[in-house]
């Protein structure tokens, strides 16, 4: 991604999380002289049976975080839940507008909740001109626990800022991107059977044989429940272009009313996240209350360096998911 923005100097914006993966970006970049400020959130979860060990796993990563360099004043407390999209935009308008022309989101540990709202928020900088370059990282884990991955859903409504522009009654399609869990979206299904046509499911393959075993779970509870009309559309779990081309092709270039519900990996959810920026799209999710305190362990290595995937979304200005 460097080589081809040819940025020598990136501002990052990412979250303190319980996984290793949490500060991947942040030491690619220091390893190559290629960071120049970065902002942290620090999310704080309702407390749950594995607070405790949860926050044990965050403390840890936060030493690593200051024997990297980094600074207390650089981290901004939040709460999952209880912050409002205001809080969401005030810290993008407070905390981030100042960091410089070109900027990194790392995505790896960042709940949805936050990360569509300041992408939204980022996107309208680089087209309105205080922003120069942009892209988003995502890191590897070496694996995902094989527990429940999260719980306690909050209710089914829009993510912040993705209220979208059309009216919920006249929904043709319901495009659902598929992870390990549906998170409460089985009742939501039901009740959207009236209101939607067809479900598409945009399935991550091809991936790791483990992976794609859970992600099939999901499509069967998903069909089951729904009933309706549906189709599977296949999308590299890695691939932010091919989703984002696939959601083109399934709304006809943004003409069909579609709801989105990113249920996927990070990655489709990016996806999702561009897309519906584009065509102001409705987004719906049930955000989970609590997350597995080993949600994921390690982290993939290439060339005994952190495996970081980059997504150029902007460059000199240009938006390229316009």
């Amino acid at each position: 991604m460097q080589s081809k923005a040819e940025v020598p100097h990136w501002a990052l914006v990412s979250c303190l999380g319980p996984e290793t993966r949490s500060l991947s970006v942040h030491a690619v970049l220091k390893a190559r002289d290629a960071l120049a400020c970065y902002r942290y959130l620090d999310i704080k979860n309702p407390v749950y049976e594995y607070s405790q060990v949860f926050e044990a796993n965050k403390e840890a990563i936060r030493q690593k975080f200051f024997a990297l360099g980094g600074d207390q004043t650089s981290i901004k407390g939040m709460h999952l839940i209880d912050s409002t999209h205001f809080d969401i935009v005030d810290f993008v308008q407070r905390d981030i507008a100042g960091l410089g022309e070109s900027i990194i989101l790392d995505i790896s540990t960042m709940p949805k909740r936050f990360f569509f709202p300041i992408l939204r928020k980022l996107i309208e900088s680089l087209r309105g001109g205080t922003l120069k370059n942009l892209a988003v990282c995502y890191s590897i884990p070496e694996r995902y626990t094989k527990d429940r991955l999260a719980w306690n859903h909050d209710e089914w409504g829009s993510l912040p800022l993705y209220h979208g522009r059309y009216t919920r009654r006249k929904t043709e399609k319901i495009v659902i991107s598929i992870g390990f869990e549906t998170l409460g979206l089985i009742p939501q299904l039901e009740n959207e059977k009236g209101a939607s046509g067809a479900a598409v499911l945009l399935l991550p393959f091809p991936s790791t044989l483990g992976w794609t075993i859970r992600c099939w779970d999901t499509v069967e509870r998903i069909v089951r429940a729904w009933g309706n009309e549906w189709k599977v559309v296949c999308c590299d779990s890695r691939d932010v272009s091919q989703a984002f081309d696939q959601m083109e092709s399934i709304s006809n270039f943004g003409t069909r009313e579609i709801l989105l519900a990113p249920y996927g990996p990070k990655p489709l959810s990016l996806a999702v996240a561009l897309f519906a920026a584009k065509y102001d799209y409705p987004v719906f999710y049930t955000q989970p209350r609590h997350y597995h305190p080993e949600y994921s362990t390690g982290v993939e290595k290439v060339e005994n360096m952190p495996m970081c995937i980059g997504y150029l979304l902007g460059i000199d200005g240009r938006y390229l998911y316009a």
